[in-house]
């Protein structure tokens, strides 16, 4: 999935989160070239970064919706909601190695190489959700 395409699903995810209670479908339908399996990925992996940051309403919306979708299109993702915890534990585990490493870096490319199974595409596009959400909602002190 292009950059461009996650933004805009960001985007409507945003939408989402901050419309009114009930109008989440209209939102959809007015997006229908944005209502598909992507967006749905997204949006699970959406719902995990809430989920990680205490966004607890958030996520649960967002995996609703997500199911919702994903019945309606007749998709099942082929990463599911425990993977997408997983790889996103796995991000913080490196970022808190990485701040705690003292200049260190063996450590975190140990840690890596030692879960070189993560690097993939999957954590790439749950990075990419964790860091757009995360700046967007995390109020700078």
């Amino acid at each position: 999935m292009d950059s461009q395409r996650q933004n805009a699903y960001l985007k409507l995810i945003r939408n989402l989160l901050e419309c009114p209670s009930g109008q989440e479908v209209a939102i959809l339908m007015a997006k229908p070239d944005l209502v598909d399996a992507g967006l749905v990925e997204t949006m699970e992996q959406a719902a995990a970064v809430m989920a990680e940051i205490s966004y607890d309403d958030a996520a649960s919306l967002l995996r609703g919706l997500a199911s919702w979708i994903a019945a309606r299109i007749g998709y099942s993702s082929p990463v599911g909601y425990e993977e997408i915890e997983e790889y996103l534990q796995f991000l913080i585990r490196v970022l808190n190695g990485v701040e705690n490493s003292q200049g260190n870096f063996q450590a975190v490319a140990s840690f890596l190489q030692a879960n070189a199974d993560k690097l993939d595409k999957n954590l790439a596009s749950i990075v990419r959700v964790w860091a757009k959400l995360t700046f967007t909602l995390v109020p700078l002190h």
